[in-house]
């Protein structure tokens, strides 16, 4: 904050660092309350936004960029699988156990490892995130956006930094393109929505 050169131009920032659930601080309403890859690890959602409802002036907005594991589906495995198998063959992915030849079997595997991954972390589901905000606030844009992508590039390991790089964006746009022709059920959701409670 100190050394940015546009904060005259922004105004002053504030800012405070806690549980969410467990903060009280606010005696004002808010323009704007942002959500990113956080709401699917907080306890009971609906309360939470509930909260921020009430956080928000009228015509407030909520922006909600969030991962929703249980939208990770067969094709969006096999999908998953491919990628990896080609990496794997190439010695770029770092795997302490490989997928096999057997497309079925390294499937379910996958599946199930990015399901039970969810459900021990107790990470909400879409359908805990999704209803509340629709139901709070008036839904302005929902779109889905690529993000297995993420899970691929984080065990890659490849020699060339320029070919990594590369690597990560046509993974990025090939995801992009398969939800876009609805070849695979995305798993990261934005939502931004507008306070229609009037006070």
């Amino acid at each position: 904050m100190n050394t940015d050169p546009y904060n005259s131009e922004r105004g002053e920032l504030e800012y405070q660092v806690s549980d969410f659930g467990a903060w009280n601080g606010a005696e004002r309403k808010f323009d704007l309350v942002i959500f990113n890859r956080s709401l699917h690890h907080i306890p009971q959602p609906a309360k939470v936004l509930e909260k921020v409802q009430s956080l928000l002036r009228p015509k407030g907005r909520i922006i909600c960029v969030e991962y929703a594991y249980d939208q990770f589906d067969r094709r969006s495995a096999i999908w998953f699988y491919h990628i990896r198998r080609v990496l794997e063959q190439a010695g770029w992915f770092k795997s302490y156990k490989k997928l096999s030849g057997n497309l079925g079997v390294s499937v379910a595997r996958i599946k199930e490892e990015w399901r039970a991954s969810g459900r021990k972390d107790h990470l909400n589901r879409f359908k805990e995130m999704y209803g509340p905000l629709r139901s709070l606030f008036e839904e302005k844009h929902l779109s889905w956006e690529p993000y297995v992508f993420w899970d691929i590039i984080m065990d890659m390991r490849i020699p060339s930094t320029d070919t990594e790089m590369a690597f990560a964006r046509c993974l990025m746009a090939m995801e992009k393109a398969v939800i876009e022709r609805r070849a695979i059920d995305p798993v990261l959701f934005c939502f931004c929505g507008e306070n229609a409670q009037h006070f």
